[in-house]
């Protein structure tokens, strides 16, 4: 099948991978990346030019089907791709969240694609609440390339104390911060934080043991790998995927949150831990007798690592996808033929 990804991220991991596994079962597949910036106002001329350029593309060489992640890549692809008639699958990673004007265009994208995709069951309230036919919704969890991240491999250089890990590439993971406080023998290390991170950390008095570092994709898997603890947030930008990445790296995870798929990910004193206590003192409790208990890390990290074996993999979550995929080019025919 010829397939077009269309992304407003230009290197996403989830969508990198996909687009791997499905050339590997025999797809074409040609990604479409533009960093469009979310205008709350509407589509810019940014936009517009995305637009113009997947038009031309396609109209040289039309792809069977489209699948578009995030919000503005699939108002443009929408844009381009229904006066070629090609089918658009849709795929929402905050879906419902964000301005009125945001929601009203997420709703149009929704409403006209042919097929969308939630990452998990948790999306699919806010999905049916922007309107969203529940027999045009598959619910497909993101997948971790396992031949990159897996437990075998470098691992990042550190010190002697323990390690914990996080990303915060947008917001701020100031809990995690905090409980720091608490746990002398411990560093954070924060992937891609932004300088309010430094500014937290100088005001807590924990500057000495926080370091932020803009990690490359490829460095991801060794940094998992020398952590004794991953912690996912709503201060990370796809939690889920955090997890799964960490968890394929064999590492214990810990969650301060049970939405975004991470319930169905990250089995309570199974393959990680999720605080039952909310707060900044029941998250310093939960990972300072985690850090000592060196024997239940490791217990998580096996389960994690076989979770994600048996759910998680790219290969399955891209077979999953092309049912998708069939199923939209099946209903733009029968659309065509009406």
């Amino acid at each position: 099948m010829r397939i077009a990804m269309v992304t407003s991220v230009e290197s996403d991991i989830p969508v990198v991978d996909l687009s791997s596994a499905l050339s590997g079962e025999g797809h074409e597949v040609v990604v479409h990346s533009a960093r469009i910036a979310a205008d709350d106002k509407g589509p810019g001329q940014r936009l517009q030019s995305f637009v113009t350029t997947l038009r031309e593309q396609w109209s040289d060489s039309s792809p069977e089907v489209v699948h578009t992640h995030s919000w503005t890549a699939g108002l443009a692809a929408l844009f381009a791709a229904r006066p070629l008639g090609i089918p658009v699958v849709h795929t929402f990673h905050d879906a419902g969240r964000g301005p009125v004007e945001r929601v009203n265009v997420e709703r149009a994208v929704c409403r006209s694609a042919v097929r969308v995709v939630a990452t998990s069951g948790d999306e699919l309230p806010a999905l049916l609440r922007l309107g969203v036919e529940r027999s045009k919704v598959s619910v497909v969890p993101y997948g971790v390339d396992r031949r990159r991240f897996a437990p075998e491999g470098p691992s990042a250089l550190r010190g002697s104390t323990h390690r914990i890990v996080t990303a915060a590439p947008d917001g701020l993971p100031h809990e995690l911060v905090t409980a720091l406080r608490a746990l002398p023998e411990a560093e954070l290390l924060v992937l891609d934080g932004t300088p309010a991170v430094d500014d937290l950390a100088e005001e807590l008095g924990v500057a000495d043991r926080v370091v932020r570092l803009a990690a490359a994709d490829d460095d991801l898997p060794a940094l998992f790998r020398s952590a004794d603890i991953v912690v996912c947030g709503p201060w990370c930008e796809r939690p889920s995927v955090l997890a799964m990445q960490a968890m394929a790296c064999g590492v214990a995870v810990v969650s301060t949150m049970t939405t975004e798929g991470m319930a169905d990910v990250v089995v309570n004193h199974v393959t990680g831990m999720i605080p039952s206590q909310r707060g900044t003192g029941g998250l310093s409790r939960l990972l300072n007798g985690l850090l000592v208990d060196t024997a239940r890390r490791e217990a998580y990290a096996i389960a994690g690592t076989d979770r994600v074996s048996a759910r998680y993999g790219i290969e399955r979550v891209a077979g999953g996808i092309a049912e998708v995929y069939a199923s939209a080019v099946h209903c733009g025919l029968d659309r065509a033929g009406s």
